[in-house]
């Protein structure tokens, strides 16, 4: 695992990739292109559960509700939500 100073600003300790796959990489490139690789697949998997639940609470507090012919939307007890 690379090391580098508390505030190193250089290309490298940021993360920078400068070689290729063809030419091949250096240890420290092959690193943080793991490390990157494996941040992207989390996040992913996160935001893919957390779209799922919100979308899921959102249709359930939709459940109730219905529109009729003229454009109101009434509640199943008949309130009016909207007009």
């Amino acid at each position: 695992m690379p090391c580098y100073f508390s505030f190193d600003t250089t290309a490298d300790a940021m993360g920078f990739v400068k070689g290729c796959y063809l030419e091949g990489l250096t240890q420290t490139e092959m690193y943080y292109d793991c490390f990157s690789a494996r941040w992207d697949v989390y996040t992913k998997g996160n935001a893919v559960k957390d779209d799922g639940y919100t979308t899921r609470r959102v249709s359930k507090a939709l459940d109730n509700i219905r529109a009729t012919y003229n454009g109101r939307l009434l509640s199943d007890n008949g309130t009016c939500i909207s007009l």
